[in-house]
């Protein structure tokens, strides 16, 4: 082993500019401000710095509540390095056992990098649905809006083109009209969405290197549609969303996406994720989704990314199983 050593990073921009130096798409969920959404929901947050003379790598830990006394510790995106990646890993993996991890920690949970060995990882078994996508839709937007547009699937180009005839109006939107779209959504849909409190705090974390921006599409005097989108380094991405369904043959949601790639573009941002697909089709709920999202573009402008499985490292073994008996934790 290296002489390599740890220490907690105190500077922002040093942890930021980091990250920006060897990204070539900045991800938000390893940025400075994510740690701190993190705190304000409570938890513990560790900023990793693995230097080698100088910094090469940095790992935010989070230590999350599991139930009664018991926690767990997670790493959203895995860790970043600049070398060394299985060394560099391990040494991580001795501090965060050895500093971090306490006699209630129950396991560690992660996104490995490539090329970094998986032994003693498992595949998750509880708390399943609670870690990033997997697969993700990367939108090049570095070229002019007539190029982008005319890389979209023909039916996409039709749903904008509709939308602008029929005077759909694009512009923020405020923060009750986001969460009743979403609760709109989630009753039609069937599906689970959070607390007002976490988008509140996601919407608090606004900084120098990080944006967030609530946009609405307008009929009239109405919001049919609306967005969530954070902006990282050269990256604008879609987080949340909701839609009123009365609304759909005014095709907001198709416009409202163009109209915020162009204000992104505007801004000089590079790169559009948006966010969870699952290209595979086994996930049937997420069908409708994946079509949507990949209808934004084509062969040169869109891209799948395919993380890393995430995985868990278990250090109490009884007591992860008798969570995954549960139901409860079975989510």
């Amino acid at each position: 082993m290296k002489g390599y050593r740890i220490d907690t990073i105190t500077d922002k921009d040093l942890w930021n500019d980091f990250l920006f130096a060897h990204q070539d798409v900045s991800n938000f969920l390893l940025s400075w401000e994510w740690g701190e959404f993190n705190k304000k929901k409570g938890r513990q947050v560790y900023r990793l710095g693995i230097y080698d003379n100088e910094l090469v790598g940095i790992c935010q830990v989070v230590k999350k509540k599991l139930f009664f006394n018991f926690n767990y510790l997670d790493i959203e995106r895995g860790y970043l390095s600049s070398k060394d990646k299985q060394e560099i890993f391990n040494f991580l993996l001795s501090h965060i056992a050895e500093n971090i991890k306490d006699k209630n920690t129950v396991f560690l949970r992660t996104s490995l990098v490539e090329d970094v060995l998986r032994d003693g990882f498992i595949k998750p078994k509880i708390l399943t649905k609670l870690h990033p996508p997997h697969q993700s839709v990367i939108l090049d937007i570095s070229q002019d809006e007539r190029y982008i547009l005319s890389h979209m699937h023909p039916k996409m180009r039709y749903n904008i083109k509709k939308a602008i005839q029929k005077k759909v109006e694009f512009r923020e939107i405020s923060f009750d009209d986001f969460y009743d779209l979403l609760l709109k959504t989630s009753r039609r849909q069937g599906i689970k969405i959070f607390p007002r409190d976490h988008y509140k705090n996601i919407l608090s974390i606004k900084s120098r290197d990080l944006d967030i921006r609530l946009w609405g599409a307008y009929v009239g005097s109405v919001v049919a549609a609306g967005i969530m989108n954070i902006y990282f380094g050269n990256c604008m991405f879609y987080l949340h969303g909701g839609m009123d369904y009365e609304y759909r043959k005014y095709f907001p949601s198709h416009f409202l996406h163009f109209e915020a790639i162009k204000e992104a573009r505007s801004r000089g941002y590079r790169f559009y994720d948006l966010w969870g697909v699952d290209m595979s089709g086994g996930n049937k709920s997420w069908k409708g989704i994946t079509r949507f999202k990949i209808q934004f573009g084509g062969n040169k402008t869109l891209k799948i990314v395919n993380y890393p499985l995430t995985l868990d490292l278990v250090y109490k073994k009884t007591i992860y199983l008798l969570a995954s008996m549960a139901k409860f934790f079975k989510v």
